[in-house]
């Protein structure tokens, strides 16, 4: 039996993933966690959060003093191995503790570039967090990224024999598969899921299509299903409340969705929409291309719920994916394919690619590090 240590700070969805592919009933997990991702991935995990050791940061506790206490625990007990799930702060604290353990280690990347490149800025805290990275990507033993493309990314940027796994960020169970019935007389659904952030997601091709759909008569439905992102996602949200009430937007003013109102959506939507931008600076004024160094985590929401998608023509996905991909270059260019679009046709697709992420698969592609 090997003992595990997985540390989260911010995806519970890919934490949950991780879980269940660690889970193969040999090892015993524990899991680093804050109040608020708990909640959320108790959601997802339902009764098997019982069979864990949790180590929870309550609200009441600094985040400085939380990683302390994780390390403290980490030196204290016999792991195996430790998989920093998210790491989005205090990266030299991280880095010096990674250092100090006589312990496997692998960390998630979330975003690439921010790792390797410097963009030189008046402000000590940029350099600081850019040192912490790059001791981090010393410090570790190997890698986990979110897609195929990354994987081939990053392992151009390492030097050395580091070994890079990719894991996607979410699974499909075929038993909890529920295919949604073809509309009839109704609106296509179309859900825009994840955070109202326009660094991430192009809400502009939205409310285009919309306006084009509007002219040409074509019956869709589009919800944007996720919080405002309290900087980023200011103009989106007053686009929203300038919107005519004509029953094709809607959109959610609450500051946290829990998950299973998140699934029930979802669940109920025809066609998932991923907007992204094709280019992106999130962190310290570094670029990020999605699919290339920086994979959306509603990737995972495609899997987990075998959903047909629509993606912008250059945003590149794992190839079992893109059978499951209806691809545009333009608003009006979406809207012609939603005005043909044979849904059994392509819920069959979703399917197929879906089945390539179940956990055995899942396992027998990464098999040095969940056997």
């Amino acid at each position: 039996m090997k003992r595990i240590a997985i540390i989260e700070s911010g995806h519970f969805e890919v934490t949950h993933t991780l879980l269940r592919l660690f889970d193969n009933g040999h090892h015993h997990l524990t899991v680093f966690i804050d109040a608020s991702s708990l909640r959320q991935l108790q959601f997802l995990a339902g009764e098997k959060t019982n069979q864990l050791t949790w180590v929870v940061r309550p609200e009441t506790e600094s985040n400085r003093a939380f990683i302390s206490r994780i390390f403290n625990h980490l030196q204290s007990q016999p792991f195996d191995l430790v998989c920093f799930s998210t790491i989005n702060d205090n990266f030299i604290l991280y880095a010096n503790g990674i250092k100090k353990l006589n312990i496997k280690t692998t960390m998630i990347v979330h975003d690439i570039n921010s790792y390797f490149t410097w963009k030189p800025a008046p402000s000590l805290r940029r350099m600081v967090r850019y040192l912490g990275k790059h001791s981090l990507i010393r410090q570790a033993d190997s890698f986990i990224v979110l897609g195929e493309r990354l994987a081939e990314n990053l392992r151009s940027k390492l030097s050395g024999s580091k070994e890079v796994y990719h894991v996607p960020g979410g699974f499909f169970e075929k038993e909890n598969y529920q295919p949604l019935p073809l509309p009839a007389n109704e609106s296509i659904r179309i859900v825009v899921p994840g955070s109202v952030d326009e660094r991430r997601r192009d809400y502009r091709q939205v409310f285009e299509l919309l306006r084009l759909a509007d002219e040409q008569k074509v019956d869709i439905a589009v919800m944007l299903l996720g919080r405002f992102h309290p900087e980023h996602g200011r103009q989106v949200k007053a686009w929203c409340e300038a919107y005519p009430d004509n029953g094709r937007l809607r959109y959610f003013d609450e500051s946290l969705i829990d998950q299973p109102l998140f699934d029930k959506y979802l669940q109920q939507s025809h066609l998932l929409w991923l907007p992204l931008q094709h280019d992106t600076i999130i962190h310290d004024g570094v670029q990020e291309t999605y699919g290339e160094t920086i994979c959306s985590g509603n990737i995972g929401d495609v899997i987990r719920h075998a959903k047909p998608f629509l993606l912008p023509a250059n945003i590149h996905v794992d190839q079992a994916l893109e059978q499951a991909a209806i691809r545009y270059r333009s608003p009006q260019d979406l809207l012609e394919k939603l005005s043909t679009a044979d849904l059994a046709q392509h819920n069959a697709a979703a399917l197929a690619g879906a089945q390539y992420y179940t956990i055995e698969n899942i396992r027998a592609r990464v098999p040095s590090l969940f056997q």
